[in-house]
């Protein structure tokens, strides 16, 4: 196990996170494994099979209860179509941890938060954004106007960095107008 996970725990749960797992592993299993690694403390939950399996969200149904907080108050990080797709079930956010290489085909087509690396997941939640049911709210109702082409967005160099690719006047007032 190496330092990076351990510090990223230690990261989370210092900032007021709250872990628990959601894995294909057997139950006795995945206990067995955090036990001998010593991050079993870590997680106030585990999530496997054979009470729960994925692509099913019921997982988080359960958590949610357990927890006495609502689905959109939890934020699952998965690496697979599996574990988008049972986030996606119980309509719990969902970040993809790219970092891991796991091959995926449904959630390379959709439009989810990409972390590029474990430190990339702590600092976004520690630091840069402060989690709350407001927030999570804004970024659904913008996903869904998204969805529904109710809203676009249009970025490009030339506005705050000079690029040498036309300006203000030239590129961005003709699509505001």
């Amino acid at each position: 196990m190496t330092n990076e996970v351990r510090s990223a725990l230690d990261a989370l749960r210092s900032a007021g996170f709250e872990l628990a797992i959601y894995s294909m592993r057997n139950l006795d299993e995945l206990d067995a494994l955090l036990k001998a690694f010593g991050l079993r403390q870590n997680f106030c939950s585990l999530g496997c099979s054979p009470q729960f399996s994925k692509p099913s969200g019921d997982y988080f149904r359960f958590l949610s209860e357990k927890q006495n907080t609502s689905l959109t108050n939890l934020l699952y990080i998965g690496d697979s179509d599996w574990d988008f797709t049972a986030a996606d079930d119980a309509k719990v956010p969902y970040y993809h941890a790219v970092w891991t290489g796991e091959p995926t085909t449904i959630v390379t087509r959709k439009d989810v938060i990409q972390l590029s690396s474990l430190s990339a997941l702590v600092t976004l939640l520690t630091t840069s954004y402060e989690f709350t049911n407001a927030g999570m709210d804004e970024i659904r109702e913008l996903h869904e106007a998204v969805e529904l082409n109710h809203a676009s967005f249009y970025g490009g160099a030339g506005i705050s960095e000079r690029s040498g690719f036309g300006g203000w006047e030239e590129q961005y007032r003709p699509v505001l107008d």
